[in-house]
């Protein structure tokens, strides 16, 4: 399929050398594929979401191999925000798309806690309730991580349908990156925020 993509595109070769390779991402070792490998400038991704209790054992075992995998009962996708941060440049930014259940889950304490100290939060875009993969009750987010480190963290919430197909007609709200911790994120707007403490 790249082949006939390439040639569609114009790039046709005698041969072709895509550099794909395949393996299990949780004990990757790229050192090997790639001589004098310093990292990849950008990561995009959609990590797979499966419960420990419906692991394998041995992907158990590979997930405790990372901090943020090594704590509670931990989600397949978690560990893969920390494995992504190891894969790229001191320059590098990662877009994954997954469940927002890391803003609080327990599971995902030792990742909020990761990700708040090295300030690696840039944007974030919330779902919502919306379910964006047809046939899959998953309550999804968009997180852009930026290896240099970011002051404040960007973060949109979807509260109309419609906008899902608008995502960069988004209106971003900001908080300072030293706001959020290891504990439960509630990334709202500062309209929000203030009505919830009118509330409370």
């Amino acid at each position: 399929i790249l082949s006939l993509l390439a040639v569609t595109e114009g790039e046709d070769q005698k041969d072709f050398t895509f550099n794909i390779y395949i393996g299990d991402a949780l004990v990757f070792n790229w050192d090997k594929k790639i001589s004098n490998f310093r990292g990849f400038d950008y990561i995009v991704g959609n990590p797979p979401y499966v419960r420990t209790k419906n692991l394998r054992v041995d992907v158990r075992e590979n997930i405790k191999k990372w901090n943020t995998g090594n704590f509670a009962n931990t989600d397949l996708y978690i560990p893969f925000f920390e494995l992504a941060v190891s894969w790229t440049k001191s320059s590098g930014r990662i877009g994954y798309i997954t469940p927002s259940t890391y803003f609080t889950a327990l599971n995902a304490k030792v990742l909020r806690g990761f990700l708040s100290e090295k300030k690696y939060i840039e944007k974030i875009i919330d779902f919502n309730g919306w379910q964006i993969f047809e046939g899959a009750t998953t309550y999804t987010c968009i997180t852009i991580l930026n290896k240099k480190s970011c002051d404040t963290v960007q973060f949109a919430l979807v509260d109309d349908l419609k906008k899902i197909k608008k995502l960069d007609e988004l209106s971003f709200s900001k908080a300072l990156a030293t706001s959020l911790s290891s504990e439960d994120w509630r990334l709202l707007s500062k309209k929000d925020a203030e009505n919830i403490l009118k509330i409370e």
